[in-house]
């Protein structure tokens, strides 16, 4: 920035005195979770010293808590006179900061309200808009009932999860939801820890083969060099690795009624139902966030896999959208498949799991102990 190291050292002590990012310093950036990378980067925009600040999605990726954090920092911003523009879909947190809201449609400005006659707005208004809602999103679902055919054992206890369910994983910002997507799909490895199945060892080799996954960075699984190639790519060879590494495992297990059942909606129809078809000669990395976000996802539910994991799939995504993808996944789980949602968005968790899963409870000490995996 061109500054001098005293001028320097000064910022950074006001910017502690501001904003609460104590516990992230002296950290590998890349150890960061999605979130903690968010209210860095606000943190580092401060740092920066220029009075007009533009922010995309900045809630995106956000727990409660950190939501409340950011929307400290975005008032402590506005006092001192910067001038904050902010692109974003969820509304709630900024309804008593903002002065003026601009609605943009297809890329053009449609509307400009003062903040009065913005929340002045009724709701049906709001919904025909295609906007998210106006005030705190809540969530009230039955609780994870710690029971199903999958098993995952630590030391601490076990947990189970039955097939034909959506599930929900909440939690704060850097408690390791990820982590535990990747732990269970066999992406990661953990040490003391084991795997079941219907009762027999599931080893990383066929969790891997058993499983589907979107990143929370959806960039990093892009390769076709169109949106219909990339909805072949992982799907090839796949169901021979399921036979041939699950023989014996899943065989026979399924409900006797979804062998009536046609086990897989075709590309063009994943495709419409995210409003992609249009684009399935364009090369994915033209797309932009949301496209790329929703191809990943048809092109995961596409894949030959019994174990589903989602890593905020609904992420920058506006009311229409989310609701798209609540209803494609409620229309894709069937009696053979998982579904995993790691999510901060409520308001699409409220819409499409069947059971949320709390983290912070997920090996606690409300559950039995096990000293070891049975079948080892």
């Amino acid at each position: 920035m061109g500054l001098d190291r005293a001028e320097m050292d000064r910022r950074i002590e006001e910017l502690l005195s501001i904003f609460p990012i104590e516990k992230l310093l002296g950290r590998n950036i890349f150890a960061l979770s999605g979130g903690e990378k968010q209210i860095l980067a606000l943190a580092s925009a401060y740092l920066s010293g220029c009075p007009f600040l533009v922010l995309d999605e900045p809630s995106s990726n956000l727990d409660e808590g950190s939501i409340a954090v950011l929307k400290t920092m975005l008032h402590t911003l506005k006092e001192k006179g910067i001038t904050i523009l902010i692109a974003e879909h969820r509304l709630y947190y900024l309804m008593d900061l903002v002065d003026r809201v601009v609605f943009l449609e297809k890329g053009r400005l449609c509307k400009l309200f003062s903040k009065e006659d913005f929340l002045a707005l009724p709701e049906e208004n709001i919904k025909a808009m295609g906007l998210r809602a106006r005030t705190k999103p809540s969530l009230s679902l039955p609780e994870w009932k710690n029971e199903g055919a999958l098993r995952y054992y630590k030391e601490e206890g076990f947990a189970s999860f039955s097939f034909g369910k959506i599930y929900g994983i909440v939690g704060e910002n850097g408690i390791g939801k990820s982590t535990f997507l990747r732990k269970l799909s066999g992406l990661e490895n953990e040490k003391g820890s084991h795997f079941s199945l219907f009762g027999k060892e599931l080893r990383k080799r066929q969790r891997l083969e058993l499983s589907a996954m979107v990143m929370q960075d959806v960039n990093q699984q892009l390769f076709g060099d169109s949106v219909e190639e990339e909805m072949e790519l992982g799907k090839t060879g796949q169901k021979r690795c399921l036979k041939e590494r699950c023989e014996g495992i899943i065989d026979g297990q399924e409900n006797e009624q979804n062998k009536t059942r046609p086990h897989n909606t075709t590309k063009e129809e994943l495709l419409n139902a995210l409003g992609l078809s249009e684009l399935k000669d364009r090369h994915p990395m033209s797309l932009s966030g949301g496209q790329k976000q929703r191809l990943a996802l048809v092109a995961t539910l596409y894949q030959e896999a019994k174990l589903f994991f989602f890593d905020e799939p609904t992420s920058g995504m506006d009311q229409k959208n989310m609701l798209r993808i609540a209803r494609l996944l409620k229309s894709a789980i069937r009696e053979d498949r998982i579904f995993f949602l790691v999510s901060h968005d409520y308001a699409f968790l409220q819409e499409v799991a069947d059971e949320v899963v709390e983290m912070s409870r997920l090996f606690g000490s409300s559950q039995r102990k096990v000293d070891s995996c049975p079948l080892l």
